[in-house]
């Protein structure tokens, strides 16, 4: 299970991580969106690309902060406005979370009964 988890959330890492860097350079491109949103868009794909990097063999601080930020961009997510591709990132969000709190809570677990 605990394998399965890690290659969950390594891949939605890993997709978000090309979606949101391809969203952006298009919108930075077409100019249909601000440059800032643009901008962000891409740092938000390479926080998910570093995330997807370092999370399975980072210390405490890298996995907190991949929760704090799967979570800030759960909230973002349903506060915008809602298409077909926000529900997809929604759900994307919502795996991810669940996967990195399983695997937080059983890593915290295991250390324990060490």
């Amino acid at each position: 299970m605990k394998k399965t988890a890690w290659i969950l959330l390594i891949g939605i890492f890993a997709v978000q991580s090309v979606f949101w860097i391809v969203s952006g350079t298009m919108a930075l491109t077409a100019g249909s969106q601000s440059t800032l949103i643009a901008l962000l868009m891409i740092g938000n794909g390479v926080l998910f690309g570093a995330f997807a990097l370092l999370c399975k063999k980072a210390l405490l601080p890298v996995r907190i902060g991949a929760l704090a930020f799967l979570f800030v961009n759960l909230v973002l997510t349903v506060t915008d406005q809602m298409g077909a591709v926000d529900i997809i990132a929604l759900i994307l969000n919502i795996i991810a979370l669940l996967s990195c709190l399983y695997l937080f809570i059983s890593s915290t677990a295991s250390r324990r009964k060490q």
